[in-house]
């Protein structure tokens, strides 16, 4: 059995994710409850890596490591990672 990669946390594949979770989470079904749970949970995880790494650093960043969240990659990088405005105010 092949081992799992990790890999660097990429807001854009998350705000994708988001997006997903949110439309299941008020989407009567079977899984709605735990699309809630897993929305609620990505929401604010990102959301608070990626101020703390601002309040931090005073960057924004490409990618953020999945272990401790530190940025890494390109900065200043406001591209996808803008998506964050997005984010916040539960616009997707």
């Amino acid at each position: 059995m092949p081992r799992k990669k990790r890999e660097k946390v990429w807001v854009n594949i998350n705000f994708l994710a988001l997006s997903a979770l949110k439309y299941y989470a008020t989407t009567p079904g079977p899984y709605q409850q735990q699309a809630t749970q897993i929305h609620l949970a990505l929401n604010n995880n990102l959301l608070q890596t990626l101020v703390s790494q601002y309040y931090d650093r005073g960057y924004l960043f490409e990618q953020y490591d999945d272990r401790d969240g530190r940025g890494v990659s390109s900065h200043p990088f406001t591209g996808w990672t803008a998506l964050l405005t997005l984010i916040a105010a539960d616009m997707y």
